[in-house]
């Protein structure tokens, strides 16, 4: 992947604001896709970095929030795995479910992005496309479902991580954000608030 000195950056934007013309390749902004006319009017005063990657797509980094009509799902994820150095993870295990009862609701920045049903054992999920460069912040809540199970080995886990998929089996190599409820828990609910930050490798 080549990059690009910070003294071409300011000309490359000004170039980039410019109307498109015809063109294979796409343009990503913090992992997200930039299409025709959806982005005017606007200066990018802040950029970090500028990479071309395989396909002769354009990704830039900068110091923005950008939310492409109001649609978090227009984000593109193989993208945002680019930017992000690897693919993200959301594991969440409940291996005594049918008595550790609980709903399990995740959001991250903001969006929703999971709810686990009480009784399902295990959930995964990739999230790299919620998450962003700097900080990320998680809200992971927990709903008991009945009575406790009163066995305070019982433990439901969620987990966020940087992981890969090998040979069908999800390997998640460093967490950013955990949390738990066990069998010992009194309050019918819980939340945990979860903040970590995302540096470029």
């Amino acid at each position: 992947m080549n990059r690009i000195t910070p003294l071409a950056l300011l000309t490359l934007a000004l170039v980039l604001t410019l109307p498109a013309v015809a063109s294979a390749q796409d343009v990503f902004l913090n992992g997200i896709q930039i299409g025709p006319g959806s982005l005017t009017d606007t200066t990018l005063d802040r950029i970090e970095e500028v990479q071309f990657d395989e396909d002769g797509n354009v990704h830039i980094i900068a110091r923005v929030q950008l939310q492409v009509d109001g649609a978090p799902e227009s984000r593109n994820a193989a993208a945002m795995a680019r930017v992000l150095q690897g693919q993200f993870f959301l594991v969440v295990q409940n291996p005594n479910a049918s008595t550790h009862r609980y709903t399990t609701r995740i959001e991250i920045n903001g969006h929703q992005v999971a709810e686990v049903p009480a009784g399902q054992t295990v959930f995964t999920d990739e999230v790299t496309q919620w998450l962003q460069l700097g900080r990320n912040d998680v809200i992971i809540r927990f709903e008991r479902d009945g009575a406790a199970s009163g066995n305070e080995g019982d433990n439901l886990m969620v987990v966020i991580g940087r992981g890969e998929q090998q040979d069908g089996r999800l390997m998640v190599r460093r967490r950013f954000a955990t949390a738990s409820v066990t069998g010992a828990a009194t309050s019918p609910r819980e939340t945990h608030d979860e903040t970590f930050t995302l540096e470029r490798q």
